[in-house]
């Protein structure tokens, strides 16, 4: 997959996302969780978008018509943007759960960025979906790889980065009910240390893998 191919600075830069969205744009821990989310999606976009544009020459199967194509891309999609829906409710619950210690400042401040309400993370979104759609013209296209790539080899439902995100969001979103009960020590040290060590193990976890 095209997408795997970041540089190890591109992977640093783009999981520092959540660490300045904390710090300059008082991101909240559930901000943190959902922009992964969000990646994990537009992840789930290229990939079917690779498998449509594939071009390559099946060796077994028939080579699928323009009707094909659209149907088995946009099932592959409907699977991951459904396993990324239960990610969604998941989220929502957990957060839902802790909203009796949000004051109503904090409580409107999630449903701006659940809603794509907030500048700051729209842009970081922004910032992700240009980044692999670089990615697809640059490694895809104008190389011409679609041409060779081929349409049956994209049917995972989870690849490496993926799932990545996935453990992270699970994580993520037990570590925020976690550290929600010491906001009162500071209000700022504990989403520290939550943006922090989840970006840590999100940019090791990626590295690892680009170097398998």
């Amino acid at each position: 997959m095209i997408q795997m191919e970041r540089k190890p600075w591109e992977i640093i830069g783009l999981n520092l996302i959540p660490v300045i969205g904390y710090w300059f744009f008082n991101w909240s821990m559930f901000s943190i969780v959902y922009i992964f989310w969000t990646e994990a999606v537009i992840i789930a976009f290229y990939y079917v978008l690779e498998k449509f544009l594939a071009r390559g020459r099946e060796p077994v199967l028939a080579q699928p018509t323009l009707f094909v194509r659209i149907v088995k891309s946009v099932q592959l999609l409907a699977i991951r943007w459904g396993i990324m829906l239960f990610y969604w409710i998941f989220i929502l619950v957990f957060i839902a759960l802790g909203q009796g210690k949000l004051n109503q400042e904090d409580s409107l401040s999630n449903l701006k960025i659940l809603v794509f309400q907030d500048d700051s993370f729209n842009i970081a979104v922004l910032v992700f979906a240009l980044n692999g759609l670089l990615h697809l013209i640059q490694n895809f296209i104008l190389t011409d790889r679609y041409k060779s790539a081929l349409m049956s080899d994209y049917k995972s439902v989870f690849d490496s980065r993926t799932i990545i995100i996935h453990v992270v969001i699970v994580l993520g979103t037990f570590l925020h009910q976690y550290l929600m009960s010491y906001v009162h020590i500071n209000s700022r040290l504990p989403g520290l240390g939550f943006v922090l060590i989840l970006s840590s193990m999100k940019t090791i976890a990626d590295l690892f893998f680009r170097k398998k």
